[in-house]
């Protein structure tokens, strides 16, 4: 830390300063050096020569000693790199007695680890990630598409492979060793970009996901449970902004990258016609909408540039009331609350942006995507009569203005919207507010019966009331449920896991301290919280034209959500104590459980997609895990054979599930290929050379995709006493399909006993279904546990 470096630079200084002139300190080689250096500043700075020697003496021992500790510093950190470049400790079992060499190599990592590290104190530790050899890639991509393929197809796969490694691959794997020499990870930069940022399909149901509650909640009430996870949402803001969040470590001891972190809060994704942008703010203020009605809330305490202080729990409630009675008010003289702008601060549009589209009245939107036209027709009118008769300020309708919607749609459609109604005015300094906010909560009065529901409503909302582009989006049900709708782009789910778990149990904490041990802190006065700086609303603007632009918004998003199918498996009867009872990685073992259930469903082999952390890395995201392998072909073949033994079935299981722990190992330690695939891609894109071959890979469809979520990231499960830990069982979340005509399947392994399935699918599609899928998992899962029951 910078006080740490000022002390010792101190000690050294006064030291040096105080010893005798003949002792090694003043006169060995490097006082000797350090002096002559100092004189050679005369020629440049004539008071020099002035200075007392005591001063120079000791100014020069404050810099010997800044020096000596930059290069400790950088060497230990270079020790470390090389270090974490070892990944001989994955190979490891679980329970195995650690040989010599790990446990050496483990002592030396916790000894130039240090203690107590800041959130990002290893990221200049980490190694860069490790660009896979062509030859590497080429093959493992032949296994894994194998069991796709009849022999003809694969003879020719096999041709065209040999063909780009020893043609134009070699050219592209060059050019990508150079970006990978001189970058610390070759692909996250371009994986942001074309991959997320690029994409012009909505956010909604695509690249959005969400997450649920906890099945069990401390409290009912829907504003005592949003003051609570807000304020802790604003604590795990603060460790994050302080850095004082102790970074992850696997096994306690080998750190992950932690950088994603950074744009958690106040991340916006800016729609832009071709590429969207991030942008990201510090801020200190939050969002809420209820019933479609915007409000600018401050949410800590203290002046810009000071130490600031969240809000407690009581003071959010006592706001959020504000907001509600506010927003159910009969007439404005119930309850007022001020404007985020003043009319008198608003800024007019210029003429060929006001609304009125003169004789082009007839060509008005017809549809959503007829937004594309307007932008020229605009620029030929110079008739502002029109807005007179066609502009109107509106508080109802779609539960409030509706603008949301935009966010839900094609992102070129959102793009063109911002321009032409969101430039100026009123509209701009409401949008703004909403970017830059740290993130929004949603008071709804709905409340759902289950949990496919309330799952669903996560996911989409109604189109109208979720902010689709903002980093994260906490929604709170008329029944106390909450969850999190979040943009994708940004960071990978893990990280959000964490803020979730550490807010959830935060907040069990606090109930057990004031409910079991009648211990809690005093509730701010109420006096305070009158006095509290009033939550601003956020005014709109909408005229005829942009009234209709949101309907058919609205319409779009209305289809989308209609198309979704989402159904969740609460699976109860076994989880992790049975799968490692019988000798299997959890994680190997639910994945030929989803691919036997995959193939009673579409009696057919797909290219499976299981996401893998590259967080060991510097700026690592994620890796794919090509789970459908020729192993894992065998054994569902053999469980469909009425001819199989149960032997052969069980020992082809093994063989699966060992080959997928091997795939799930390559990707961690930076051999998976998907994303080197890609980035040949990207190169061969940037030659404008077009490879037969890298076309065919990136055509494959991933019809299932998986992921399964973290948990366990934070100990403050620990602090839960009794029944407390039981009750917090928190299903997690999901996503969408990737191809059209496939699912998408997230799973979370929770305690010992019981694991969540969230299955999405197109409704649209005749060859999937999340209600088949859910019968054929259920009906995977006892097949396989009873296949190793005895």
């Amino acid at each position: 830390s910078p006080t740490t470096v000022l002390g010792v630079m101190g000690i050294v200084s006064s030291g040096v300063v105080s010893a005798g002139s003949d002792s090694w300190v003043r006169s060995g080689w490097l006082a000797e050096l350090l002096w002559k250096v100092d004189n050679s500043v005369n020629v440049v700075n004539p008071v020099h020569k002035h200075l007392a020697v005591e001063i120079r003496v000791g100014y020069l021992a404050a810099i010997a000693a800044f020096v000596g500790m930059l290069g400790i510093v950088s060497v230990e950190r270079m020790v470390l790199r090389g270090l974490l470049t070892y990944k001989g400790w994955l190979n490891m079992k679980p329970k195995q007695k650690p040989p010599i060499t790990v446990m050496v190599w483990g002592g030396l990592v916790s000894l130039f680890s240090g203690r107590n590290n800041l959130l990002y104190g290893f990221a200049l530790s980490l190694p860069a990630l490790p660009l896979p050899s062509l030859n590497h890639t080429c093959d493992t991509y032949l296994d894994s598409v194998k069991p796709l393929m009849d022999e003809e197809d694969f003879e020719k796969t096999v041709e065209l492979t040999e063909n780009f490694r020893k043609n134009e691959g070699r050219r592209f794997q060059w050019y990508l060793w150079v970006k990978h020499l001189f970058s610390v990870n070759y692909i996250s930069e371009w994986w942001e970009k074309y991959v997320y940022l690029r994409g012009r399909t909505p956010l909604m149901a695509n690249s959005n996901y969400y997450v649920l509650d906890s099945k069990s909640r401390p409290t009912t009430n829907q504003i005592e449970r949003a003051g609570n996870v807000v304020h802790h949402f604003l604590r795990f803001k603060d460790m994050i902004e302080g850095e004082t969040l102790e970074p992850m470590l696997i096994r306690g001891r080998v750190p992950l990258c932690m950088e994603q972190y950074e744009r958690m809060f106040g991340t916006c994704r800016i729609p832009g016609r071709e590429i969207d942008v991030l942008k990201h703010n510090i801020s200190r203020y939050i969002v809420v909408v209820y019933d479609g009605n915007y409000y600018k809330l401050d949410v800590y305490h203290g002046a810009r540039g000071t130490k600031l202080r969240p809000y407690a729990s009581e003071e959010i409630q006592h706001q959020l009331k504000l907001i509600i009675a506010h927003s159910k008010r009969k007439s404005d003289a119930d309850i007022q609350l001020p404007a985020l702008t003043k009319p008198g601060e608003v800024r007019r549009r210029p003429s060929f942006l006001r609304g009125g589209l003169g004789s082009y009245k007839t060509n008005r939107i017809q549809s959503y995507s007829d937004l594309s036209v307007l932008n020229e027709l605009r620029r030929h009118d110079d008739d502002t009569s029109s807005r007179a008769r066609h502009s109107s300020v509106t508080r109802t309708g779609y539960n409030g203005p509706g603008v949301a919607a935009f966010t839900a749609g094609p992102r070129s459609n959102w793009a063109e919207a911002r321009e032409l109604y969101f430039a100026e005015g009123v509209n701009r300094e409401s949008l703004v507010c909403i970017e830059k906010a740290a993130f929004l909560l949603f008071l709804q009065d709905d409340a759902y019966a289950t949990i496919n529901e309330r799952a669903k409503s996560m996911f989409c909302g109604d189109g109208y009331n979720r902010w689709f582009d903002k980093s994260v989006n906490l929604v709170v049900m008329k029944d106390g449920y909450i969850g999190l709708n979040c943009e994708h782009s940004w960071a990978d789910a893990p990280a959000v896991a964490h803020l979730w778990e550490f807010a959830l149990l935060s907040e069990l904490i606090d109930y057990q301290n004031r409910v079991i041990k009648k211990d809690s802190e005093p509730v701010a006065d109420i006096a305070d919280l009158k006095n509290l700086p009033p939550p601003k609303r956020l005014l709109w603007e909408i005229d005829d034209e942009m009234r209709t632009a949101i309907n058919q918004a609205g319409t779009v998003a209305e289809q989308l959500i209609s198309d979704v199918g989402l159904d969740i498996l609460e699976h109860y009867d076994y989880g992790t104590s049975f799968m490692k009872k019988s000798g299997f990685s959890p994680d190997a073992y639910i994945q030929m459980v989803l691919q036997l259930a995959y193939y009673r469903n579409r009696q057919q082999f797909d290219l499976t997609y299981e996401s893998s952390m590259t967080r060991l890395f510097r700026l690592g995201r994620t890796e794919t895990v090509r789970s459908l392998t020729e192993e894992s072909k065998a054994f569902v073949l053999a469980m469909e054979s009425p001819t199989a033994s149960k032997e052969e079935k069980t020992k082809l299981l093994r063989e699966a599930a060992e080959k997928h722990v091997e795939y799930s190992k390559m990707a961690m330690v930076g051999q998976g290929i998907d994303r080197h695939l890609f980035a040949l891609y990207v190169v061969s894109r940037g030659m404008d050379v077009d490879s037969e071959f890298l076309n065919e890979a990136l055509s494959i469809p991933w019809r299932l995709s998986t992921s399964q979520q973290p948990q366990q990231q934070t100990l403050l499960r620990d602090n839960l006493q009794g029944n407390m830990k039981n009750i917090f069982i928190s299903p997690g979340g999901g996503f969408g399909p990737v191809a059209d005509d496939g699912y998408g399947v997230s799973y979370m392994i929770v305690g010992g006993d019981s694991v969540f399935f969230h299955i999405s699918s197109k409704i649209c599609c005749p060859d999937t279904s999340s209600e088949k899928f859910k019968v054929c998992l259920m009906s995977a899962l006892r097949d396989v546990h009873d296949l190793l029951a005895n």
